[in-house]
Order: C-alpha cells, then structure tokens, then sequence
C-alpha cells in the first residue's frame, strides 16, 4: 500500500505592522485612512493593490467596507474575489495591514506548504501596494487653504467681495 501525506493551505495571512510609540497619531492615521479609503478604493484601484486586471468575467466580491467587530474596533476592508485587504488598529500602537485569501488559485498559486514562499513574496506586495495607496492618500494634505482662500472675502478698491454661501446651480 503507497501511502502519503499531503499538507496544503486553506486560509493564508500575511500582515505588516507599523509601529508608533503613541496612541494619539495613530488613531487620527486610521480614522483618516479609513474614511480615505471608503470614498478613493473605487474598483480599479481594489484590482491595482491586489496586482490583478479587471476583466469583464471578474466573479467575485469588489468592494470595501468599514466594520465595527468590538465596541470602539474597526476595521476596514476591501474585499477581491476571495480575499481581502484589512486594516486596524491592535493594541493602541500597531496600525495592521493584513491580506487574507481563501482561495490562493486566485492569485495564481498553490496552496501546497513547499509553495509559501511564494504566497509571502506575493502578499508582501500586495501589502507593499495597499500601504503606498494609503500614504499616497494620506500625503495630500486637508490642510490645503484653497477652499479657505476661496470663502475669504475680496477686497477690490472701496468694494468688498462676499462669496456666495449656497451653491447656485440647480442640484
């Protein structure tokens, strides 16, 4: 009788952890993250971070989400085909980016033990491209005055200029 042992993978998770020594920055960096997230991780950004292209055959979930698991924890999520990219705060100084597949033949691998190598050098990128996707985001500051500089009003000559507070076109 030839009998043999075969290990494989179900569920695979690879996680990279930013550290801060204090709560305060990164609690405002998640909050910002996350709202960031939720309005500019349209669909072709999702399939970028997971390195995929989008086709018209694409089965699978496509979206993000921000849930609450535990009293005051959020997580937020976006969700390709049968993984997804998560982020959160652990321990009130770990900002978390973590992916998690079900499904490895999503990504093109194996699930077999010899293959996580493979697995972590593909993961490690999909975080790599999810963590420069949120600072990218992060590093185009609120702060800009444009809009403040608009709200300002004009002084031309003996003239002030008051901007208008309501929109006048028709919504």
């Amino acid at each position: 009788m030839n009998l043999r042992r075969f290990y494989a993978v179900n569920q695979a998770e690879y996680c990279r952890n930013f550290i801060f020594k204090r709560h305060f920055p990164i609690h405002k960096i998640f909050e910002r993250s996350s709202e960031i997230g939720l309005w500019r991780m349209t669909a072709s950004k999702i399939s970028e971070v997971f390195g995929q292209r989008m086709t018209r055959k694409f089965k699978g979930k496509l979206n993000t989400t921000l849930e609450q698991i535990e009293h005051g924890h959020h997580i937020f999520r976006a969700y390709w085909k049968n993984a997804f990219v998560k982020q959160y705060e652990k321990f009130s100084t770990f900002l978390r980016n973590e992916v998690c597949s079900n499904n490895l033949s999503d990504f093109g691998l194996r699930k077999g033990l010899e293959h996580l190598a493979a697995v972590r050098q593909k993961f490690l990128a999909v975080t790599d491209r999810f963590a420069t996707f949120q600072a990218e985001c992060l590093n185009v500051h609120a702060d800009f005055p444009l809009l403040q500089r608009l709200a300002v009003p004009i002084v031309l000559g003996t003239t002030r200029i008051i901007p208008a507070s309501k929109s006048t076109t028709p919504a």
